[in-house]
């Protein structure tokens, strides 16, 4: 059964390829070839490709790296780190070389896992957190435990213990590396807050976020019509990304139960988020348009001035930042606000993790180079040059003045969110979440639904897809 849901898993997400167009930088959950069920007969215990091993007679080993970044031409921060870090690694050891073959973001993952079928996958591979789970119950992925961290003291293993760190892990290891994970909040423009006198602190509640939303809704001295709140509802580009989203997290720290079904999201609350959305329109806050609008959309107008306020991952922080049309030091980043004070607000968390291939020949050599780009050397680059939320502890202590600066105050933000964001358990394949919880809003504002018959319609489509197959 459990290689029968595998199967029916990637092969969803197959079928979405056709129409899943995304940019280059991704998003943590808007990352999505063919394949067969049978696997090739994997090592469980990582055991048995060390006997192929590789690098311990200093014969030229080359690693071959599937990643959605581009480290021959590093446009952007976690590009240029990750290519610092490979020629770090390969002046620290001779005769090892990592080859990057970039690949597109929503096709990589299960264009690895085809390839892992066929045997002829890379050494190392970069997967999304949703897809993180079909790969280990395919034992597409080596243990950390088999390859270094078993080796590591407690004190080690207690600068990285976090949730992310502990994704995907089972009774027999740790599959993966998390280098970089966002968080979910509002980007905002500190020069329109500061033109109309608005208190970023002050916005506590949604109720507060639409107040200064219809303040900051107004036309430029350009002529541009600049809108208060930038939400994108399109599901060809999707993400933790909306009021109902977070109210749903919100309302019990997950948005399904332990055997995966929807936490009951057509309730009195997740109506009344619903409609709030629904609101922002009538209100004019939002435009129409964001019904046919991704996030990426959204971002793409924030970078030219069409927001003062956007629902983002801090992960394209860096990116927006480098395009945007204005002085970049206005674009400030908070929290977002809950449903009533008092209300302990939580975030989603999500983004790429770093596995080894189980069937590499290479396995002494990858671990290697796993445990480098997780070393606290890594970590500050992965920050400093990355501007990625540090994954130790001691890095945060350790980069705690360079983390307070004016310019990074995204960073501290982000850092203090991390500590409570919701991470969804690798254990419940929930294939379109974040689609489905979008698509509550097309339903109500396009086909004209109830928020209760939207949201649903909404639980429906998740169960029919992830519920008993």
């Amino acid at each position: 059964m459990k290689k029968l849901s595998v199967f029916l898993a990637i092969l969803l997400a197959l079928s979405l390829l056709a129409g899943c167009a995304t940019p280059s930088q991704p998003s943590a959950s808007s990352e999505t070839a063919n394949t067969e069920t049978n696997a090739p007969a994997s090592n469980e215990s990582d055991e048995a490709n060390t006997e192929a091993e590789n690098n311990a007679d200093n014969t030229p080993v080359n690693l071959t790296m599937w990643t959605f970044l581009d480290v021959q031409n590093p446009t952007n921060s976690r590009a240029k780190a990750l290519a610092q870090l490979i020629e770090n690694f390969e002046t620290a050891n001779p005769g090892i070389t990592v080859t990057v073959e970039s690949q597109d973001h929503s096709t990589l993952p299960a264009k690895y896992y085809a390839a892992f079928q066929a045997g002829n996958a890379p050494d190392i591979v970069q997967v999304s957190v949703s897809n993180l789970s079909a790969g280990i119950e395919m034992g597409a992925f080596s243990t950390l435990e088999s390859l270094f961290y078993n080796d590591w003291t407690d004190e080690e293993k207690a600068d990285v213990a976090c949730d992310m760190w502990e994704f995907g892990a089972n009774e027999k290891g740790h599959y993966q590396v998390a280098l970089f994970g966002g968080v979910y909040g509002i980007l905002y423009r500190a020069d329109y807050f500061e033109k109309f006198g608005i208190d970023p602190d002050s916005i506590k509640t949604y109720d507060d976020l639409y107040e200064a939303a219809k303040t900051l809704t107004f036309v430029d001295d350009n002529g541009m019509q600049v809108y208060g709140l930038g939400i994108g509802y399109a599901t060809s580009a999707t993400d933790a990304n909306g009021v109902l989203a977070n109210v749903l997290l919100n309302k019990e720290g997950t948005i399904y139960q332990a055997d995966g079904t929807p936490n009951a999201w057509d309730d009195e609350l997740g109506q009344a988020a619903l409609q709030m959305e629904l609101d922002a329109v009538s209100m004019g806050i939002t435009p129409e348009s964001c019904a046919s609008q991704s996030y990426e959309d959204i971002l793409v107008a924030f970078e030219s001035g069409e927001y003062a306020m956007a629902f983002a991952p801090t992960l394209r922080i860096p990116t927006v930042c480098d395009a945007a049309a204005f002085d970049s030091s206005n674009i400030k980043f908070m929290q977002y606000p809950v449903w009533e004070e008092g209300m302990t607000n939580r975030t989603s968390s999500g983004g790429w993790l770093t596995c080894v291939n189980s069937a590499s020949p290479y396995q002494e050599a990858a671990g290697k180079f796993l445990e480098y780009i997780c070393s606290p050397e890594a970590d500050e680059i992965w920050v400093t040059v990355g501007q990625q939320v540090p994954i130790r502890q001691s890095t945060l202590e350790k980069l705690a003045d360079y983390i307070a600066q004016p310019e990074n105050e995204w960073l501290a933000v982000a850092t203090e969110l991390r500590a409570r964001a919701f991470v969804a358990p690798s254990n419940v394949i929930t294939t379109g979440i974040w689609e489905d919880i979008q698509n509550a809003f097309i339903h109500a504002f396009v086909d004209g639904m109830t928020p209760e018959e939207a949201l649903k319609q909404a639980m429906d489509d998740f169960c029919a897809r992830n519920i008993n197959r």
